[in-house]
């Protein structure tokens, strides 16, 4: 016995939601330099904020210090412009 069938089908494309051209995967920049990190997050149109472990403003480390820990973590969905929280040591 032979049994067939037919299939018709239309392939459309679909335009992304509203917005999710501003949606970024954030990398893992801890443990980059601070220049590295900054570079990282600008070219994803993300702004970078430092502070010291305590919580204390940082208005501009040195480039050549390593960034501890960052908020949110590596690999949250942010949005274009949104501000990255880097932790840096304080440099005595």
């Amino acid at each position: 016995a032979d049994i067939a069938a037919k299939l018709t089908f239309k392939i459309m494309p679909v335009p992304a939601p509203d917005g999710a051209d501003e949606l970024r995967r954030l990398p893992d920049v801890a443990t980059r330099t601070v220049s590295d990190a900054r570079t990282a997050l600008n070219a994803l149109g993300l702004d970078a904020i430092f502070q010291t472990p305590d919580g204390a403003a940082i208005a501009s480390p040195a480039d050549d210090v390593v960034v501890n820990a960052q908020l949110p973590d590596a690999g949250t969905i942010v949005r274009l412009g949104d501000q990255i929280l880097l932790t840096v040591p304080v440099i005595v």
